[in-house]
């Protein structure tokens, strides 16, 4: 498992915590703070986290009632 920084953030401002099979895998922070827009969905395709460069596009795009209504979770 890979040591994350003290007091990275795990989860997205919807508070969805970030799945365990990203934080063994790749570096927290990066994820969390990436320009580029990031998704965790489920097999069945179920959003299980949203980085906030991926929120902020969906908002900026019409995405709000969609976000409101089929939004992670």
């Amino acid at each position: 498992m890979i040591d994350h920084p003290e007091g990275a953030m795990e989860t997205n401002e919807a508070g969805l915590e970030l799945p365990t099979f990203l934080r063994e895998r790749f570096d927290v922070t990066a994820l969390v703070e990436s320009p580029s827009t990031l998704v965790a969905l489920a097999p069945t395709g179920t959003i299980l986290w949203v980085n906030a460069a991926w929120s902020k596009f969906a908002w900026e795009n019409g995405g709000n009632e969609i976000l409101t209504k089929f939004g992670p979770g």
